[in-house]
């Protein structure tokens, strides 16, 4: 299906449906940013709530499911590309608030953040265990054709794997890759975790407990986090844990994503020497699929978003974007101007 055409000329390029129309817009003002929420039409209510200074969640509200997104926008009119953060496994959207929302914000670009169904303040908490990836690209294109204008797609972990495999369906204006699942999928992961590190995968089977004890919890951090993470970020990111999906990680497991992109897109894949989930070899092979060279920094856990040195990773992806998308869009738009 070819991409779908928004009002004022611009166009979807990763949603078949029609785009969702933005019925109601809330706008929350403080001295720093602009925060919107945009309401998808078919809706039988929505709702947002100011969740910090500039931070705002947004309700995206369709006859079948709610899908809860976390933005913060810059507070001067910009022609950037908004960005749409999709977090990896285990948790949701709240991984990217408290420093890559507001920091690509004060660089310009509009960032949301989603919580896939049945993660965070979702819905679909009641089917989660037979949602599939698929299912998880679903979410994504929902609000991705909300947007005023296409985003670049930023996945991490399981969210990089979604991104994957939107990319083999249909043409996307960018995306990022962190800490990227390998293409022989879930399958090495697990096999490595098994014989060096047993206690986690263990532990992760024991997610779904009323009260997650602190055994579980300190058999944990050190997959997730270095020893240097806040304390408060820690015990922060702890109230977010949740179950995952079972069919999501046999997708993973059959390598249900990845592939080559249907059409051609900009591409960046970053991992970490000191992550102990997504290893230097399988960012590497998730590069060497696209034909890219990756960045692979040092110092960060799997959690890279929430480390103290979380710009380590944040730096080179905000390099990428202004030399690789930023740029190019605005030459094309000079020579269009030229041309008039």
């Amino acid at each position: 299906m070819p991409p779908v055409a928004h009002s004022g000329g611009s166009r979807c390029h990763i949603g078949m449906r029609p785009p969702l129309r933005r019925q109601n817009r809330v706008e929350a003002v403080d001295s720093c940013r602009i925060a919107r929420c945009f309401v998808a039409r078919r809706c039988s209510k929505t709702s947002m709530a100011v969740i910090g200074p500039g931070l705002t969640t947004a309700n995206f509200i369709t006859s079948s499911l709610r899908s809860s997104l976390s933005e913060m926008l810059p507070r001067a009119r910009t022609d950037k590309p908004p960005l749409l953060f999709v977090h990896g496994g285990y948790c949701d959207a709240w991984c990217w608030e408290p420093f890559f929302l507001p920091w690509f914000a004060a660089q310009g670009f509009p960032s949301h953040a989603l919580s896939l169904r049945g993660h965070g303040a979702s819905g679909g908490q009641e089917s989660l265990f037979v949602a599939g990836l698929d299912d998880y690209v679903a979410d994504v294109e929902h609000v991705a054709a909300a947007l005023p204008s296409p985003p670049v797609l930023i996945g991490h972990s399981l969210g990089a794997a979604v991104v994957e495999r939107i990319l083999t369906t249909r043409p996307v204006r960018a995306a990022a890759l962190l800490a990227p699942v390998p293409p022989g999928g879930l399958g090495p992961v697990a096999s490595r975790l098994m014989a060096w590190q047993p206690e986690y995968l263990v532990n992760m089977h024991r997610l779904d407990a009323p009260h997650l004890s602190g055994d579980v919890l300190a058999a944990l951090r050190p997959m997730y986090f270095s020893e240097t993470i806040d304390p408060k970020i820690l015990a922060e990111a702890f109230t977010h844990l949740s179950v995952e999906s079972p069919r999501a990680l046999l997708d993973l497991m059959l390598r249900l994503h990845g592939g080559k992109p249907v059409a051609a897109a900009r591409l960046f894949v970053l991992g970490s020497h000191d992550d102990r989930i997504s290893a230097p070899a399988d960012v590497n092979a998730t590069a060497s699929l696209y034909g890219i060279a990756p960045i692979i920094v040092r110092g960060l856990a799997h959690m890279m978003m929430l480390e103290r040195e979380w710009e380590t990773a944040a730096r080179p992806l905000l390099d990428w974007l202004e030399r690789e998308v930023v740029s190019p869009a605005a030459t094309a738009s000079a020579r269009r101007a030229s041309r008039s």
